[in-house]
């Protein structure tokens, strides 16, 4: 099976959107085994983001979203880009 991991999606994506709107992970739920484990290599390879957006990406986002599943002691609202904490 192909993978859906695209990088001219992801970086019209980083064009679009603040990356703390953005979630990995989201868009492909129900995904598993040998696709999962291609989805994640591609994210993973991708070099069109840097260390902050990416920790934000795959988790402080979800996080500030969905406080009460946060992990004890989690550190809530990384903003990437806004100041007003939107």
């Amino acid at each position: 099976m192909r993978s859906m991991f695209c990088v001219s999606a992801l970086r019209s994506l980083q064009e679009l959107a603040d990356p703390a709107r953005i979630l990995w992970g989201s868009d492909l739920p129900f995904v598993y085994g040998e696709r999962l484990r291609d989805e994640v290599e591609h994210w993973e390879k991708y070099d069109g983001i840097d260390a902050t957006a990416r920790a934000a990406i795959e988790e402080l986002n979800s996080v500030n979203l969905f406080p009460r599943f946060a992990p004890a002691g989690a550190e809530l609202k990384l903003n990437l880009n806004d100041s007003d904490g939107r």
